[in-house]
């Protein structure tokens, strides 16, 4: 026995009153072959006293209309049909969503779906090995060479970190002897202020410790933010070195020759070596940035 498919669609038109715009209900045929509802439809249609045909003006007599056995059989016949149109061929089915796309598949077309969809995504594997390869090659040569960059300009800035740092230790080191050489000189004299400079000096001595102790946290960190603090803080104690030391030159202790002995932070270079530091950070930064991209 043969099994014929018809799209939902073109059913539905076919078995559709052009006048109701509905299924057939009681069909009847005219001379003109034309088939309407009998009810209420043609009927309706000869009370308002029409004599020709709604579809093709064809002229009839009431009365001469048949019947339509046939059609009322196949409308009672037809039974409706569960699902959704599938989005290739239409026909009512149970569906499947497809995985690769967001279309609803029945069983039939499911393998030739599948097969398109294949041929598309080595089309486009064709086009992007062709097109962007080249690009993507040269890409890849720009971020070796960045990564290389990157890895040269650490080593750089490690190294003027832990110079910086050594210059910094061994200027503060030069800083304490200086400052206790100034003690030493002070407590041999009988000033009335002696108590009063010597707890100054106990203090910047404590201060220079200090110092010392966080150079040395910021080596084993290598923090650079730190660095600048501690920049900041070797500035400050020497403002208040310089105002310890204008205090002893005025309280006679001229003879000590504490000029020769003057404490200074003037020939310290660690200033520029933050900079330098701070501009390879900023360089590194890009590079991040860049090859993060």
């Amino acid at each position: 026995m043969a099994v014929y498919q018809v799209q939902a669609c073109k059913l539905d038109e076919m078995l559709e009153c052009s006048i109701c715009c509905d299924s057939f209900k009681n069909p009847v045929a005219l001379p003109c072959l034309h088939v309407f509802c009998n009810e209420p439809c043609l009927q309706d249609w000869i009370k308002k006293g029409h004599r020709t045909c709604p579809n093709c003006r064809a002229a009839f007599t009431p009365g001469s209309e048949k019947p339509f056995h046939f059609l009322k059989n196949f409308i009672d016949g037809v039974k409706p049909t569960t699902g959704l149109p599938c989005d290739d061929c239409k026909i009512l089915s149970t569906l499947q969503d497809c995985v690769h796309c967001s279309k609803k598949i029945c069983p039939t077309c499911s393998d030739n779906h599948l097969k398109l969809l294949k041929e598309e995504v080595s089309r486009l594997c064709d086009v992007m090995n062709t097109e962007t390869g080249p690009i993507l090659e040269t890409l890849g040569e720009k971020i070796a060479s960045l990564m290389s960059k990157l890895s040269t300009t650490k080593q750089e800035l490690s190294k003027k970190l832990q110079d910086a740092h050594d210059l910094l230790v061994s200027q503060i080191h030069d800083l304490r002897e200086r400052s206790i050489q100034i003690l030493d000189k002070v407590e041999q004299n009988s000033l009335s202020d002696i108590d009063a400079q010597i707890t100054e000096i106990d203090t910047l001595l404590a201060r220079i410790d200090s110092i010392c102790e966080k150079s040395e946290n910021i080596e084993k960190e290598q923090d650079i933010g730190e660095l600048v603090k501690l920049d900041t803080e070797m500035t400050k104690l020497q403002k208040d070195i310089e105002s310890v030391q204008l205090k002893v030159a005025n309280s006679k202790l001229d003879n000590l020759a504490l000029n020769s002995d003057k404490i200074t932070l003037e020939n310290l270079k660690i200033n520029q070596a933050y900079k330098n530091i701070v501009a390879q950070i900023e360089e590194t930064e890009m590079l991040r940035t860049v090859t993060s991209r």
